[in-house]
């Protein structure tokens, strides 16, 4: 793989439900273990009317998760979190992952091995292409 090849990170909150859900946990460690994607850092919160409270692991154990617990590293701070969880209703909890996408690494890696080099990766907004593909159907 390219090592100053740099996917695109976004910032992705889930609402978890009281019961869990153990197969987005195994499709995360799935991706990351293939190489897809690197989780960048994970947090557990709580919506609440003045913003959100981080919660503690035993807080959610029973939410599952335990594989990837160990991605966070505190790279989100408190604006990027509230501004992930704000139509997050109230007294839900989320967790919200910080993860980069990395499927396009090997290609930038066979390219570079031959001598190419990246120039540019410029990234489209699903809204942006939305609005473009709206304007020329009309």
């Amino acid at each position: 793989m390219s090592g100053d090849y740099l996917g695109a990170i976004d910032v992705v909150a889930f609402s978890l439900p009281e019961h869990g859900v153990s197969a987005g946990w195994r499709s995360i460690v799935e991706l990351a273990r293939a190489g897809h994607i690197a989780l960048l850092d994970i947090d557990f919160v709580e919506r609440h009317a003045d913003g959100f409270r981080h919660l503690s692991m035993a807080e959610v154990a029973h939410l599952g998760g335990d594989e990837i617990v160990g991605a966070s590293s505190a790279i989100l701070d408190d604006d990027d979190i509230l501004l992930a969880v704000n139509e997050l209703p109230i007294g839900e909890k989320a967790v919200v992952l910080l993860k980069e996408d990395l499927t396009f690494a090997h290609v930038a890696s066979a390219f570079e091995s031959e001598g190419a080099r990246l120039v540019s990766e410029i990234p489209v907004y699903g809204e942006d292409l939305e609005a473009l593909l709206e304007e020329e159907a009309s």
